[in-house]
Formats: C-alpha cells, sequence, structure tokens
C-alpha cells in the first residue's frame, strides 16, 4: 500500500507542469511601470508635445504596459521589453494623460488583440537603448542544462574577475516539450512575491489569511491536491493545487515568457524532497514532473534569495557544459558550514516584497508568535560541483543529477561555465530544436562575466 501511496504521488507531481506561464496575459492592478523594471533616462522624451507622429520609437524600460485603452485598469494587453520598437500613430491631447497611440512594430512578446493599443510616452527613446552598466553585488546562473541554481558574489565591479561562488542548490527547469521549456537569456529580477497565486486561482497560495491552513509539514504530494486545502468561492472549493509556487517567487524580464523562479509545495526540509522526486525513476516513467517553463527550486532556498538578492539582480539563464577554472578550488573550504536562520511568516501574503524570512530582521521587527508559521536553520551548499555533460538517451538523462536535460548533442554545445569563479568562455546557446531564447536582446552574457572582455589576467 505504501508503494501504491508514493506511486500516486509521484503522478500527482504532474499536474505541477501548469502552474507557470499560466499569467502571459494577465493584468494585475499596480503601477503602469512593472516595479523592479529599469529606465534608462537617455534620449527620453521631454514631453508629449515632443512626440513625432509617424516616428518610430525604442522602448527604454526593462518592461513596459500596453494597453486597449488611455487609462489604468483591467485592459493590460501584454508587456514590451526595452528596446521593442513602436511607431505613433496620435499623441493628440484628446488622448488622456501621458497616454500616446502606437502600432507595435517589432516585439517577441505575445500581446492580446486589440484595435488599439496605448502606453506611456514616457518610457521611449529615440535612439537604441545601451543596457546600463551593472553594479549590484551579486548576480545568478541557472545552467538549465544541469538544473542547477548558483548565486554568486563579485570581486570587482569595473572589470571581470575572478568570483566567489555562494550558494549551489537543484533546481527543476521546464518538461521536454514542445511550449513549456525554460527560455535561456540574460534576464533582470524585476519583483518579489510573497505567497504568490495565479490570477485564476489555478494554483492557490501557499499561505493565506482567507484560507484554510496549508497541508501538515511531512504530508506526501497528493495531499496538496485536496480540495479541503483549497480556499471556498461561492460555495465551492476552487482550486487544483494548493502553494504551487512557494513561500516566494521572483519575477524576471524582459522576455521572459512567464517564466519565474519560485518555491514549490511542502514546507522547508520537505520542500527538498519534493525537488528530489521530479527526478526519480517512478516519476519520470509514469509522469512528465518538471514545471511549464519556470525555474522551481526548495522554499528555504527561495527564501533566502529573497533576502540576499534586490530587485535589479541579473539572472543568467544558460545550458553550458560546467567546468572548473581552479582544479584545485583553493579558494573554497568543503568542510566549512556556513547557515541562514530563518523564520516565516503570514505577513505580507500576495504582496510584492513580502515581509522577508530572515530570522533575526522579523524578530527585531517586534513579530508574535501568532504570526509565525515556521522557522528553522538552513544550510547552505558554498562548494561547487560539477556535473558532467552526458549525451544519454531520453529516459536516463531525466533521471538524478544529469547534465543535459534538453538532449544536446555534443557538438552543438559551446563553450564553458567555469562555475568556481562564475565566468564563461567562448559561450554561446546551442543552437537546438529544444532551446529557446529570450531576455535581452543580443546580449548572450554580460560583459562583466565573459572572458572575451577580459584586459588582463584574472
Amino acid at each position: 500500500m505504501k508503494q501504491v501511496q508514493k506511486l500516486v504521488s509521484m503522478l500527482a507531481l504532474i499536474l505541477m507542469l501548469a502552474s507557470c506561464g499560466a499569467d502571459k496575459n494577465a493584468s494585475p492592478k499596480y503601477l503602469e511601470l512593472i516595479p523592479g523594471a529599469q529606465v534608462v533616462k537617455e534620449n527620453q522624451i521631454p514631453s508629449k508635445a515632443d512626440i513625432v507622429v509617424g516616428q518610430t520609437y525604442y522602448v527604454s524600460a526593462l518592461t513596459l504596459r500596453v494597453r486597449s485603452q488611455d487609462s489604468m485598469g483591467d485592459n493590460t494587453l501584454g508587456v514590451l521589453n526595452r528596446n521593442d520598437i513602436v511607431k505613433v500613430l496620435d499623441a493628440s491631447e484628446e488622448i488622456q494623460g501621458d497616454y500616446i497611440k502606437v502600432e507595435v512594430v517589432s516585439t517577441r512578446n505575445a500581446l492580446q488583440a486589440s484595435e488599439q493599443f496605448y502606453l506611456s510616452y514616457k518610457y521611449l527613446s529615440t535612439e537604441e537603448v545601451k543596457e546600463p552598466e551593472y553594479l549590484h553585488k551579486f548576480y545568478v546562473v541557472q545552467n538549465i542544462a544541469t538544473e542547477v541554481i548558483r548565486v554568486y558574489e563579485r570581486t570587482c565591479l569595473t572589470k571581470v574577475c575572478k568570483n566567489k561562488m555562494i550558494l549551489e542548490a537543484e533546481m527543476v527547469a521546464g518538461e521536454d516539450m514542445d511550449g513549456v521549456r525554460t527560455w535561456l537569456g540574460s534576464f533582470n529580477l524585476l519583483h518579489w512575491k510573497k505567497f504568490y497565486q495565479d490570477n485564476a486561482g489555478h494554483y492557490p497560495s501557499w499561505y493565506h489569511p482567507d484560507y484554510p491552513m496549508p497541508p501538515q509539514d511531512g504530508k506526501n504530494a497528493l495531499t496538496w491536491f485536496k480540495k479541503k486545502y483549497m480556499p471556498e468561492v461561492n460555495g465551492d472549493r476552487k482550486g487544483d493545487m494548493r502553494g504551487a509556487f512557494g513561500w516566494y517567487a521572483g519575477f524576471v524580464g524582459p522576455n521572459s515568457n512567464a517564466q519565474w523562479t519560485h518555491g514549490t509545495i511542502g514546507w522547508g526540509e520537505s520542500s527538498i524532497d519534493m525537488i528530489k522526486r521530479t527526478k526519480k525513476i517512478l516519476a519520470n516513467f509514469f509522469a512528465a514532473p518538471r514545471s511549464h517553463g519556470c525555474s522551481r527550486t526548495d522554499n528555504m532556498t527561495i527564501s533566502y534569495l529573497r533576502e540576499i538578492l534586490p530587485p535589479g539582480t541579473k539572472f543568467m539563464k544558460v545550458y553550458a557544459i560546467e567546468k572548473l577554472m581552479d582544479e584545485e578550488l583553493a579558494s573554497y573550504n568543503k568542510e566549512e558550514e556556513k547557515t541562514w536562520d530563518w523564520i516565516l511568516t503570514k505577513n505580507g501574503s500576495q504582496k510584492i516584497g513580502g515581509q522577508t524570512s530572515d530570522r533575526e530582521k522579523v524578530l527585531a521587527s517586534g513579530i508574535t508568535e501568532e504570526d509565525a508559521l515556521t522557522w528553522g536553520t538552513y544550510k547552505i551548499d558554498t562548494y561547487p560541483d560539477v556535473i558532467e555533460f552526458k549525451e544519454k538517451g531520453e529516459w536516463s538523462r531525466k533521471i538524478g543529477r544529469k547534465g543535459n536535460v534538453y538532449g544536446v548533442d555534443r557538438d552543438q554545445m559551446k563553450g564553458v561555465l567555469y562555475i568556481d569563479t562564475g565566468l564563461f568562455q567562448d559561450y554561446a546557446h546551442p543552437v537546438h530544436e529544444s532551446i529557446d531564447v529570450g531576455g535581452i536582446k543580443g546580449e548572450i552574457v554580460p560583459k562583466f562575466v565573459d572572458l572575451a572582455n577580459l584586459d588582463q589576467e584574472v
């Protein structure tokens, strides 16, 4: 009986697939410019009166909403990204506020059909926009080939330098099927959201003050599908799976195909098991247990990322062969133990940002016992482990920790990711039927991690 229950739990994981990509055409009701999106001020238009009808302009914001009407409300048609091109059709004073009517000339994004498209002129530029210099302390590399997420601390901000890996964790990428694979590219973190759920409510928030409490810690995956844990709407329990996005979700752009980085079902330690189960034999034999394109990791890892990575942080998604620049790993100590004390609170459910889970900060804020859901200590893996690239068949490459989850041929792999320094040598995204690319146009990886830009020995 236990084996049957375990098998059923594995099969249930297939429903996680739909938990990403569900909000590609959603209409969240907050700022015109998506929170966390950088704006480059060079060549911006001084005023609406300076807009020239019939002229083409570049989008200067990382992510900008397009609307069917010249007002805010439930009329979002989608978003444009930096250096997408629009042609101005009407900029008259009859159009409200800062809005102008445009034709979308060039974008990779899918916009809803509409007779009219409006956006704010304030986020347009007369010339193509150069990416601003990246000056953040940390950056993230997600190697989709190996399903590993790593965070690096920069050792310098003005040139290519050996950087320090401060975190390595397992993650789950999109399933190897058309339409749900994880897109590669160079992205920026737009914002975090605590206890996120999709707008349609298919995957109710892990915690919400108006919902039943989530399943107890240690319950199997199947429990998170039970109707008794779903919110009540008009007398019925609505939702397919409780807590699919975990404790935090990091939204990235541009051109992300609505693929976020987020947590998962389960609690603290048990959420790690939920990630590992995705790569077990039974799960892959009977189901397609990976995501719909999002990068899914355990809840303690995503909480730590939420704590240390501010909006604007660079997220690189690559498909790379892993190597070590220093085979001896002289700057790393395998015996070193680094930990982070966390406490998960009810505060900030469904809020952008939401309350952190850093225990010291939370307790200093005067948190009460009633507001705490759970707490513990996260053991941070700070030692780089290379995962070998192997040309294996469809079955074996999905089991355990393998270095080629999408089955790319060896001769199509380009360059190397040195996982101990966070640097790339001769890297390019593979040209392969399973590889889709989004992110910042023309940027495979930023210059500060590309050894081709090295002007001195590292």
